[in-house]
């Protein structure tokens, strides 16, 4: 269901974007995210709301602080650009002589430099592979880089968080032009809503935003890595995002010779158009991987360009018949890594506590939340005997959990190889980011004043038995797959 502070609904929404995007010739369009939602969450709309999205009122006011609000964000990159500048001498980019595999990973939170990479594995830990990581963390490059060299692993580099200053401001200055033309057509297009014109007003100043500059950034820094490193296949994880049909059209100009490996390591929702279209993209000479067949036959469906295989994934296990307590439920509640989603869930456990109190609540703070956002948010949690904030980890919290609530999290694939039921919460009254809609497994999805009726039904003992986990884990293996060598992957598909 729309919000009513947004413009359009969601899908509306995003082929206005696409639309709009596809008739700008500029290639840096692609790396303004405002352009991509890559997921309708709450989260992700926000940015598209206004208080009365018709209201001529607001449309003259965004015409008022239109460049005032562009010459702030140039002026923040400055700012930006010079409290990282040690990075640009601390950081330089990493030679390697002899490079296959260039992959694109993402240091988060999660990321332990002692463990594999959290969403390639053991796949990017050969010699012949290079990792060069997106930082999304508020740790300096330079300082990320040097706890991998104190681990010895010599392969990686981190992307800085801006460019010196001049290359900076020719960069904020090149994007004027690409507003300008939004701009303009905001005005001038008489066959636009005001909505819509209100829209077009807000993407042209993103394309001064924080979030496109980090963009055009990681586009000046891969394309020198590139140029040392010379691999023959860059691969890239794959959701949607506006960076990822950057990079693809940056390697079809100018590499044409390196081929792009898409690899799909998270689940995958029915609302998450951009992901289909940014792989539609690839080349016949390029890959999908995915992590499962659930997917791959997805892909098969979706994508007649690239060749569609399964490398498996990280998150893979075998199957272990797991004892679950028969006295007392276990409802393990997973939000998104985001302060919204969070909130979310929190409003629903205060919720539920006083009418479920026979039965234990765990809270599970998704792991890339940083220190300061989650003592934000918990300090909303209401203190109660039968709510608890789980410190365990991510399998001894599934391996106590009868039933798992969750909106979009990957943690409902996992939950299936430990017998745990999952239950989809509907806060926008829709399935349209239930993951498990690609699967064949039986779904359950309630709005949320249906689940203390569906908790007091439930019949535990259908996690004890051993047929109905080895059922759950079917349908996990078929999305999550034994991960496989990426050599012997590319072998066969190059048949």
């Amino acid at each position: 269901m729309m919000s009513s502070r947004l413009p359009l609904e969601p899908e509306d929404l995003d082929h206005f974007l696409v639309k709009t995007r596809d008739s700008i010739s500029f290639a840096d369009i692609h790396a303004n995210s405002f352009f991509y939602i890559s997921k309708p969450t709450e989260a992700n709309l926000s940015k598209y709301k206004f208080l009365k999205p018709d209201s001529v009122v607001g449309f003259i006011f965004d015409l008022m602080i239109f460049v005032p609000t562009i010459l702030l964000h140039i002026f923040l990159s400055i700012m930006i650009s010079l409290f990282f500048s040690k990075e640009y001498k601390n950081s330089p980019m990493k030679d390697l002589s002899h490079c296959k595999y260039l992959f694109i990973s993402h240091f988060t939170h999660a990321q332990d430099v002692h463990k594999d990479d959290i969403f390639y594995g053991k796949v990017s830990r050969n010699s012949n592979c290079f990792v060069f990581y997106l930082n999304h963390t508020r740790v300096r490059s330079a300082k990320i880089v040097k706890r991998f060299k104190n681990v010895a692993k010599e392969n990686i580099q981190v992307n800085s968080k801006s460019l010196k200053l001049i290359p900076l401001i020719l960069l904020q200055v090149h994007q004027i032009r690409i507003s300008s033309w939004i701009f303009i057509r905001a005005i001038s297009d008489r066959t636009l809503t005001i909505s819509r014109r209100r829209v077009l007003i807000r993407a042209a100043i993103s394309q001064h935003a924080r979030s496109t500059i980090a963009n055009l950034v990681l586009k000046n820094r891969l394309k020198n890595q590139l140029l040392i490193t010379k691999p023959e296949f860059l691969v890239i994880t794959v959701e949607g995002h506006a960076y990822e049909a950057m990079i693809i059209k940056l390697i079809k100009e100018f590499f044409q010779e390196i081929r792009i490996i898409g690899y799909q390591h998270a689940p995958i929702v029915p609302s998450q158009y951009n992901i289909f279209r940014n792989v539609s993209g690839l080349r016949p000479k390029d890959f999908f991987f995915t992590s499962g067949e659930s997917i791959k036959e997805l892909g098969l469906s979706k994508f007649h360009k690239c060749k569609v295989a399964t490398l498996g994934s990280p998150k893979s296990r075998d199957f272990v018949f797991e004892e679950k307590n028969s006295s007392k439920l276990n409802l393990l509640f997973a939000p998104e890594g985001t302060r919204k989603s969070i909130l979310q869930f929190i409003d629903l456990l205060n919720d539920l506590s006083p009418l479920l109190q026979d039965n234990l609540l765990i809270l599970r703070l998704h792991p890339a939340l940083s220190c300061f956002d989650k003592k934000m948010v918990i300090r909303k949690l209401v203190r109660s005997q039968n709510i608890q904030l789980s410190r365990l980890t991510l399998e001894e919290d599934l391996r106590r959990a009868h039933l798992l609530f969750f909106e979009s999290s990957a943690i409902a694939i996992e939950g299936l190889a430990f017998g745990v039921v999952p239950i989809h919460i509907e806060f926008r009254n829709d399935q349209s980011l239930n993951p498990l809609m690609f699967t064949k497994l039986d779904r359950i999805s309630l709005q949320v004043k249906d689940v203390v009726d569906f908790v007091r039904n439930f019949n535990m003992k259908n996690n004890q038995d051993e047929d109905f986990q080895r059922d759950c884990y079917a349908h996990f293996s078929k999305y999550y797959a034994n991960l496989q060598d990426i050599d012997s992957i590319i072998s066969q598909a190059n048949f």
